[in-house]
């Protein structure tokens, strides 16, 4: 496979799970505050208790490190494509999260999400695609978030279009079954929000975004696994993202290594001034065909 093929490939599996997962958690945002100030909370009854407790739970067993650094194999299934690269994830909390692709040791491609917007640097071509989420239509409508998809890859929780996760649990309903945690966010008016939670450790090991009804093929999970130590608490070595967008179905999974709270790697990627920005639109009808 040549260079430029795993490039583009690169970009379509990068372009997949960042679409993907924020129109899936943040398609339903416009009403949350109506739906959260409309329950009752003067009264606390036994479920809002467990949730609270679970959620704090969960929160307790979150690593509290502000910057991850790791190696990253992934691995991409999309239509007949089928194909793997390596590469490194490196974040930053409430600042960036990069992904990028190496071949021999280059990098010849990074994807890079902030809460302004989405950077994509093609290296081998000289070019870049720098994007604000509501550049591309159907992100637009569906309010992407940048926290939403860092809560993802951090392995937390999060409610759509809040910032911070420290006051949510009311809005959770919970259950506990079979050594499982269910935590259950259905306040929003056309998606449900399911996390599952191993109860022996209160890690996340799933979320998923269903629409509510039968009105539309969309879904989404995102699976956590091979858990190993970091910053004085765990952090999963495995991440599985499934998503279905009308017909478009991927599959993407992060296989992390060498994982560490490194602090010394600029936050914001430059782009050199030969670097040639091109046409957004163009790039999403190439990822269409690739597709």
């Amino acid at each position: 496979m040549c260079i430029k093929t795993i490039l583009r490939h690169s970009f379509v599996a990068l372009s997949l799970v960042g679409a993907m997962v924020t129109v899936s958690s943040c398609k339903a945002s416009r009403n949350a505050v109506e739906a959260t100030s409309s329950s009752s909370a003067a009264t606390k009854t036994p479920q809002v208790s467990k949730a609270d407790k679970y959620v704090a739970q969960v929160k307790q067993a979150q690593p509290t490190a502000t910057h991850l650094t790791a190696k990253a194999k992934i691995q991409m299934k999309s239509g007949n494509k089928d194909f793997s690269v390596n590469g490194n994830l490196r974040m930053k909390r409430d600042e960036v999260i990069q992904l990028s692709v190496r071949v021999m040791g280059i990098e010849v491609g990074r994807m890079e999400f902030t809460p302004q917007g989405v950077l994509v640097l093609d290296r081998v071509n000289s070019q870049y695609v720098r994007a604000a989420y509501n550049d591309v239509s159907y992100l637009q409508t569906a309010g992407l978030d940048f926290y939403a998809l860092q809560s993802l890859f951090w392995n937390e929780l999060f409610a759509p279009k809040v910032k911070s996760n420290a006051n949510i649990s009311k809005r959770f309903q919970a259950k506990e079954q079979s050594g499982k945690i269910c935590l259950t966010l259905n306040d929003e008016p056309q998606l449900t929000y399911d996390f599952t939670v191993d109860a022996s450790n209160s890690r996340i090991q799933t979320v998923k975004v269903t629409p509510k009804g039968n009105a539309s093929a969309d879904s989404f999970c995102w699976t956590y696994s091979k858990f190993e130590p970091f910053a004085q608490s765990t952090f999963p070595s495995q991440m599985k993202c499934q998503a279905q967008k009308g017909k478009i179905k991927g599959d993407l999974t992060l296989t992390l290594s060498s994982i560490n709270d490194d602090t010394d790697w600029k936050a914001q990627s430059e782009i050199p001034s030969k670097y040639k920005q091109k046409d957004l639109q163009s790039i999403l009808r190439l990822l269409s065909k690739l597709l």
